[in-house]
């Protein structure tokens, strides 16, 4: 395990000289909870802040690449590091479910309250938040992004094979996780196989993991409640989350775009060339956001 922890954190240290380098200020926002920490650069656009959530196992500079196709075009990228990732400093593993939810609306609730309505993108355990920052304070979002969000009720055999990816393979077997997530595997897999041993393998996330169950799913009737415009992306080739998409399309407010790319993963940000493609699914849909906007 001091292999993988070596790695998590050199590869850590790594993206911080490079956000750095960059234009992106790294913050802590105080929370009841903890200190949760931020990436912040200002774009050169005129589209609404985007702020970014990644999800379980991963962190903000994952979303780098992504942000950095984002800046030209909006005035603001903010990317979180949720609670018992990255930096952030709130020990999830003293914590529950509902005191870690609490923490990112607190957070959010302070980064957003100078700034104009933002949107909000999330992917994985991410979008769930994301869903659940929307019902805790819809009026700070102009729109909502969903990228193969969780949150979907599980049925038995899918909530076992999660909990067997998540709680089992990814420190017991990290290389399982390789094809899962990539439709061509990134470079030096053995080294990432490592690194995503080392961020699952923190006693966060493996709290974290222990509090998720079926009971804080979302019910249909919360999602038919969401008030930002949504627009949901969901890859075919997304092999974490294969049956949840239906729950979404069934029960989204009326109007909410879904895209299923057909070579799509499920966070499409990792891999080189599909973050372009994400990027410009939600620059369109964000221009047509501001446009409709204009036109009322």
């Amino acid at each position: 395990m001091w292999l993988s922890n070596w790695l998590t954190t050199i590869a850590m240290q790594l993206m911080l000289i490079l956000m750095s380098l960059s234009g992106y200020n790294s913050h802590y926002v105080e929370t009841d909870q903890g200190r949760l920490h931020y990436f912040e650069t200002q774009g050169s656009g005129s589209l609404p802040p985007v702020v970014l959530l990644h999800g379980i196992g991963s962190q903000a500079s994952d979303l780098y690449f992504i942000a950095q196709q984002l800046r030209p075009s909006v005035r603001k990228v903010i990317a979180l590091d949720l609670p018992g990732h990255g930096l952030s400093e709130v020990p999830v593993s003293q914590l529950g479910i509902e005191l870690f939810q609490n923490s990112i609306y607190q957070g959010l609730d302070q980064l957003l309250a100078d700034e104009d309505p933002v949107v909000l993108m999330g992917n994985s355990l991410g979008g769930w938040q994301a869903m659940r920052y929307a019902l805790h304070n819809p009026t700070e979002l102009a729109g909502l992004i969903l990228v193969s969000p969780a949150g979907a009720p599980l049925s038995d055999a899918e909530y076992l094979r999660l909990r067997q990816i998540f709680g089992v393979d990814s420190t017991a077997h990290p290389e399982t996780l390789i094809p899962l997530l990539f439709n061509q595997p990134p470079p030096l897999p053995e080294t990432f196989a490592q690194v995503l041993k080392g961020r699952f393998g923190s006693a966060n996330v493996q709290a974290l993991l222990g509090y998720l169950n079926r009971d804080q799913c979302l019910t249909a009737k919360e999602v038919a409640q969401l008030s930002p415009p949504v627009m949901l992306i969901w890859g075919e080739q997304d092999r974490i989350f294969p049956e949840e998409l239906p729950f979404f399309k069934q029960n989204l407010p009326q109007g909410a775009e879904i895209l299923t790319p057909s070579h799509f993963t499920h966070s499409p940000y990792l891999e080189a060339g599909m973050e372009t493609e994400l990027v410009e699914m939600m620059l369109n849909w964000t221009r047509s956001l501001v446009q409709d906007t204009q036109a009322h």
